[in-house]
């Protein structure tokens, strides 16, 4: 009886590893690890997968489309910075500098990408976690989830956890931000009446007509965050120079932290980066060290898509808290 059990377990154990292996073997999953809070429903789950597919359709849609001369990549960067720029964005999305395409049917490619979901190989290095994450220890952590402000926080201490990027993404990021999906058709919930028109950031009509924080969504605050993690974009050539080099030893795109403007965050501001007088040593904008300046782009760029109509610029840093939360994140590192 204890051979015959011996015998199942050694069985069972090889048909595990067969399949792992077999999984694994197209690098096609390269799937984060996500941790939930105990007794998380589905729903919330389901929200955050969508988050990733979302922040992933961002990132792919630049990457096939972009030009220099767009109006959303000039709002945001100056010329010099696109080849940087566009490198970060296939980076993200797991797309070879060198990869064509024929952007005359841009939902077909989008939604063969996303069938194919070949992430990133790097990303199994990436833990997404709803709330503050568990495996960060308490005196690495900074802010927390818990004081209700915080969007997202992300720790990236290679001398504790290696070239892990340990993601959280605070509750306020899904209670004030909707899925791309839910912003362009909105549900029974986001009418004014049942049957009615849209409330106010939903449809492309509820949109209005410059960049806004309507536009956001949990995909672009886990972009943003993605913009945080050194080890994903650090074989991008140039990456050590052209992004903020820190004292831990390595390089990273930063949050602007002012004096003008204020911040990095939102198209109000970061449109403002972009302005700023460049950098002495790299030539470069500063908009190229500012994360949520990739977001913008990202963000205006697909809604621009998505509507079938520009979208001019923000016009106050009010636009950035439409939805009655100002998108704020928090980095714990080696030093910056």
């Amino acid at each position: 009886m204890a051979f015959a059990k011996a015998i199942r377990w050694l069985i069972c154990s090889l048909c595990f590893l067969l399949i792992r292996q077999f999984c694994n073997a197209d690098g096609g999953d390269n799937v984060p690890n996500f941790e939930f809070p105990p007794h998380t429903g589905q729903q919330a789950k389901d929200e955050m997968n969508q988050a990733l597919k979302d922040a992933m359709t961002l990132a792919r849609l630049v990457a096939i489309t972009s030009v220099p001369c767009d109006a959303g990549f000039l709002r945001y960067f100056q010329p010099q910075d696109y080849l940087f720029v566009q490198r970060v964005f296939r980076t993200v999305a797991n797309i070879p500098s060198g990869q064509q395409f024929d952007p005359s049917n841009i939902a077909e490619l989008l939604t063969s990408m996303d069938e194919e979901a070949k992430l990133n190989p790097k990303f199994e290095d990436l833990s997404i976690s709803l709330g503050d994450h568990p495996e960060v220890r308490e005196e690495d952590r900074g802010r927390s989830c818990k004081d209700g402000k915080l969007g997202a926080q992300t720790t990236y201490l290679p001398s504790v956890y290696g070239n892990r990027a340990l993601m959280a993404i605070c509750q306020p990021s899904f209670e004030f931000y909707y899925s791309l999906q839910e912003i362009e058709h909105p549900p029974e919930w986001a009418l004014t009446a049942p049957g009615g028109t849209p409330e106010a950031g939903f449809s492309c009509d509820g949109l209005l007509g410059r960049d806004s924080s309507y536009m956001l969504s949990p995909g672009s605050v886990i972009l943003h965050e993605l913009m945080h993690w050194p080890y994903l974009l650090q074989d991008i050539p140039d990456y050590a120079r052209l992004a903020q080099p820190t004292t831990g030893g390595y390089s990273k795109i930063l949050d602007f932290s002012g004096p003008n403007p204020a911040d990095g965050y939102g198209p109000f501001n970061s449109a403002r980066i972009r302005d700023l007088p460049v950098n002495s040593v790299t030539g470069s904008s500063q908009a190229i060290r500012n994360a949520d300046s990739f977001v913008w782009y990202a963000v205006d760029k697909y809604w621009t898509w998505r509507c079938n109509r520009p979208f001019g610029p923000s016009t106050s840093p009010n636009d950035n808290n439409l939805r009655n939360f100002v998108f704020s994140d928090d980095t714990n590192d080696d030093g910056s």
